[in-house]
């Protein structure tokens, strides 16, 4: 198992430091124990500071900066700096406990992961083999350390965290990796370490739409929980004075007016609810009419400006000054969609530029000077943000999440441990809680989205949509929805295979009953007419086709403002274009008034008669010997008409090129918008 004790040493450093945190409280002296555990096991006697702090980052599995590993240094009397060379005067006083204590715990940690495998054995019904168990103790590490939800095990790791809550030495041991987990967050992107108690610099904090529904209570009470831990951290670092700005772009702004209206379509029984959209399910409950959903939806940005939340003050991101700050072209829009399968690259890092833009020449390795980073709960967005093609290394990513946050605020403030306060987001249970939430959810979302194309295709008819999508609502679940008892039928339900047997199951079940009743009635002689039912169908079918015709709505919406930012890109270009061709056209008419003013200049100095000979060759013999000699090399006639449209269509076509500028995906969406406009129109006709 030596793989995985390769893997867990920074959950052991990790313990190691929270642990040390106890008695020392001094960042700075628990990094110099580290520091002599290392030295002394690694026999060194004189080192610089690139050579420790490297070894260091591998050893413990950190990424501390350079910076704080020399002031550490300073706390062990014994080591001297001489012109950048540390030398070790007495090697027998370094302190090894931090060794010792980690050796502990890579002990404990090795029997949680075997206990861990035997676990997903169980469930897997297989045994794992070793090259498993290496991913599994991977995925665990990174389970603990990072905000991952799209991990391999992530699902039956959470289900065993929420299976072993009664576990009191388990629960105790990834308590300390997480609260170890709270002081790295704070190490991080700071390279100085003792400025804690206080935030001393502004932030502005730009939220997305989700995170705006996690404070809005629409996704259930636990992501409201686990935002109000950040939320009221950030009001107590602006009681005296405000700091932290939270904001949202008014792009946000339509995200959310455009849920509200889909929400008063399926009020108004125009379109149907996507059994995973648990924000919209919290919406539409209780709204009897559109002017329910208008109202609630006026409360939501009231309640926002009233808790500080306020929209951005626009700016034109598009303006040529910006332009050296944007990450959006072609380049990193192929690679994000072949790298991390992001269908629309562009919606995706269109935030993520917003923030560059504004950040401007701020993107420092020091998260208190960065100015200004968006909050984000959408998978894609934080990986984009954490890629290495828009993220250089070291610096602070454009966006993040609450997790991290939260436990950077919570270490600024010194708030320290022990305290039953501790956010929700510090909980291992309410993160193993959100993932199973996430992914059933979204499991669920991506079989009614299967289910609509099927009906689309006529390939289930309007009774066996309707039933399968009442049995996917079922199966919804919000965060604090999953308990101990339900946790192992939930594990289940995220197999694709589970989730079509149970549905298959059901409909035969559905059809036996159905098949009874229609016999029982044939009994009785009391057959009730089938034109309600036709009726029913009927009017399911239209809701089915409104539904369709809301996908196209969005889809068209969608690429219109594509449309938009590539367009007003473009128009940028063509003005660059314009004024290039105008600086050639300025050029012929300043040749032109030259050779005037070079003609009258030469008469008038030499005469009439000496001139009359040059004027005749130069006016007369001279166009006609060079249109003959172009039509014979050319084929074609001189025309100065045809020469500057030729002019300004090439200078164009060198701008779009020297920008990147794809004009052909450009036309492409133009001619897809249209095309879904006409068939938007034809539906809404035949609907």
């Amino acid at each position: 198992m030596n793989t995985i004790k390769e893997s867990t040493k920074c959950l052991a450093s990790l313990a190691v430091f929270r642990e040390a945190y106890d008695s020392e409280k001094d960042v700075y002296k628990i990094i110099s124990l580290f520091l002599q555990s290392l030295i002394k096991d690694n026999g060194l006697y004189s080192f610089n500071l690139q050579e420790i702090t490297g070894l260091f980052n591998n050893e413990f599995d950190f990424s501390i900066p350079s910076a704080v590993i020399k002031t550490s240094i300073k706390r062990i009397s014994y080591i001297k700096n001489i012109d950048g060379l540390y030398t070790v005067n007495d090697p027998n006083k370094l302190d090894i406990q931090i060794k010792i204590k980690r050796k502990q715990t890579l002990d404990k940690n090795e029997a949680v992961l075997t206990s861990l495998i035997s676990y997903i054995e169980s469930k897997k019904n297989k045994t794992i083999l070793e090259k498993e168990k290496s991913d599994i103790s991977k995925s665990f590490c990174s389970y603990l350390l990072e905000n991952k939800n799209d991990l391999e095990y992530s699902d039956y790791i959470s289900a065993y965290i929420i299976e072993n809550e009664s576990n009191k030495s388990f629960q105790s041991a990834l308590k300390s990796i997480k609260e170890g987990v709270v002081l790295y967050t704070g190490l991080k992107y700071n390279n100085n370490i003792s400025e804690v108690g206080s935030w001393n610099t502004n932030l502005c904090i730009y939220l997305e739409t989700e995170i705006i529904f996690h404070f809005l209570g629409l996704n259930g009470e636990l992501y409201k929980s686990v935002f109000n831990d950040f939320f009221s951290l950030v009001k107590e670092i602006n009681k005296k004075e405000t700091k932290i700005n939270l904001r949202y772009f008014h792009a946000i702004k339509d995200e959310i007016i455009q849920f509200f209206d889909k929400a008063e379509y399926i009020v108004s029984g125009q379109d149907k609810l996507n059994p995973n959209k648990t924000a919209m399910s919290t919406i539409v409950n209780g709204c009897k009419s559109r002017a329910d959903v208008q109202s609630k939806k006026a409360d939501t940005f009231v309640f926002l400006k009233n808790s500080g939340i306020i929209e951005e003050d626009e700016i034109d991101y598009y303006n040529e000054k910006h332009h050296k700050y944007n990450i959006i072209n072609s380049t990193t829009e192929n690679i994000f969609k072949e790298k991390l399968g992001i269908e629309n690259p562009i919606e995706t890092l269109k935030f993520l530029n917003y923030i560059s833009i504004r950040r401007a020449e701020k993107n420092t390795n020091n998260f208190d000077n960065i100015g200004t980073i968006l909050l984000s709960a959408t998978k894609n967005t934080i990986q984009a943000a954490w890629s290495e093609e828009i993220k250089n290394e070291g610096n602070v990513p454009y966006a993040t999440t609450l997790d991290f946050l939260t436990n950077k605020l919570w270490y600024k403030l010194n708030k320290g441990f022990g305290d039953s306060s501790f956010p929700k987001s510090f909980n291992v249970i309410s993160k193993a809680q959100i993932i199973l939430s996430y992914h059933l959810n979204f499991t669920i979302g991506e079989k009614f989205e299967e289910f609509k194309i099927q009906y689309s295709e006529n390939k289930i008819n309007d009774e066996q949509a309707r039933a399968r999508i009442i049995e996917l609502r079922k199966n919804v679940k919000k965060p604090e929805e999953i308990k101990r008892e339900n946790v192992s039928s939930i594990l289940s339900a995220l197999t694709e295979d589970s989730i079509n047997t149970h549905l298959q199951e059901q409909e035969i079940i559905r059809q036996s009953v159905a098949k009874e009743k229609e016999n029982n009635i044939r009994l009785t002689g009391v057959l009730d007419s089938k034109e309600t039912e036709l009726e029913n169908q009927k009017k399911e079918k239209i809701l089915l086709s409104n539904e369709i015709i809301q996908i196209k709505k969005q889809s068209l919406m969608d690429k219109n403002e594509v449309i938009r930012v590539l367009q007003k890109e473009k128009n940028r270009i063509d003005k660059t274009a314009q004024r290039v061709y105008l600086s050639y056209k300025f050029f012929f008419v300043v040749a032109a008034i030259f050779l005037y003013v070079t003609a009258v200049y030469l008469i008038n100095k030499l005469g009439w008669n000496k001139v009359e000979p040059l004027t005749w060759i130069l006016g007369t013999i001279s166009p006609l010997f060079c249109s003959v000699l172009f039509l014979l090399l050319r084929e074609k006639r001189v025309n100065p008409y045809t020469y500057l449209h030729a002019l300004r269509n090439s200078i164009c076509e060198n701008q779009l090129k020297k920008n990147d500028f794809q004009i052909m995906k450009l036309e492409k969406l133009v001619s897809e918008r249209d095309e879904i406009s006409k068939e938007l129109e034809n539906a809404t006709l035949s609907n």
